[in-house]
């Protein structure tokens, strides 16, 4: 498991110290990621300070940004994957917030990783390792099969970006545009 994806897993967990530590081994590993991952250590070392108990979904005292402009609106295209033994879908993608699930048809309990791509450039990978009623309701799974992560706006550096989910059988789930934030 990479430096990276251990603080990431960390900072899900709340356990903010421990991201730091994987945060800055990471750094040391990927330098050309070093922006972003400063703004992971920022946020952590803010989750800290204002005695935050992080879910996942959001930390304290973040600006919202004003989205009220219509030509700044991502989009997410969840793909047909008719040839897939994967099915799932990208739900939301807000402020940076990715959530959505994905599982294997006839392996309900079956955890696996899905590859993150921004601009075509592997960002991280994350597992559908959350717990999703829904889909034990649906026979889909065994209760989990959901997935979700934070990606900070630094990374979206194109006027119009690129986000893709990979399943493991390098099909792709789902695309969401995003356009950059002024």
């Amino acid at each position: 498991m990479s430096y990276l994806k251990k603080a990431n897993e960390a900072f899900r967990q709340a356990n903010f110290k421990k991201a730091i530590d994987f945060y800055r081994l990471a750094q040391e590993k990927y330098p050309q990621l070093s922006s972003v991952i400063e703004f992971n250590i920022n946020k952590s070392i803010q989750a800290l300070g204002n005695g935050v108990t992080y879910n996942g979904l959001s930390v304290n005292n973040q600006k919202k940004e004003d989205s009220t402009n219509k030509n700044n609106i991502e989009k997410i295209v969840n793909l047909k994957l008719e040839t897939s033994q994967y099915e799932g879908k990208c739900e939301v993608f807000n402020e940076g917030l990715l959530k959505g699930w994905a599982v294997k048809k006839g392996h309900p309990s079956l955890i696996f990783e899905l590859d993150v791509y921004v601009n075509g450039k592997l960002f991280s990978e994350l597992k559908n390792d959350q717990s999703r009623g829904d889909l034990k309701r649906h026979n889909k799974s065994d209760g989990r099969g959901g997935f979700s992560i934070f990606l900070p706006k630094e990374i979206f550096s194109e006027d119009e970006n690129k986000l893709e989910l990979m399943l493991p059988d390098k099909n792709i789930l789902a695309e969401v545009i995003i356009p950059k934030k002024m």
